[in-house]
């Protein structure tokens, strides 16, 4: 069985690696740890403050479902 990537399948895999690595940030953000550890890297953080995350969730660009016809 041979698989060939097109040039479609290969933005798409970008998107989708892109998505998840901006995913994991985001997450990384709000958490509470002050130590995180990931694929041999690590690093010591001050967490931010609760009003802080509040203040970012109300700015998250919010998307809009459309009702399909």
């Amino acid at each position: 069985m041979e698989v060939t990537l097109t040039e479609t399948g290969l933005i798409a895999l970008v998107g989708m690696l892109f998505g998840f690595l901006v995913s994991c940030c985001r997450q990384i953000e709000s958490s509470r740890c002050e130590r995180i550890k990931l694929c041999g890297a690590e690093c010591d953080r001050t967490p931010l403050k609760d009003e802080t995350i509040i203040e970012m969730e109300k700015t998250a660009p919010k998307t809009e479902e459309l009702d399909a016809l």
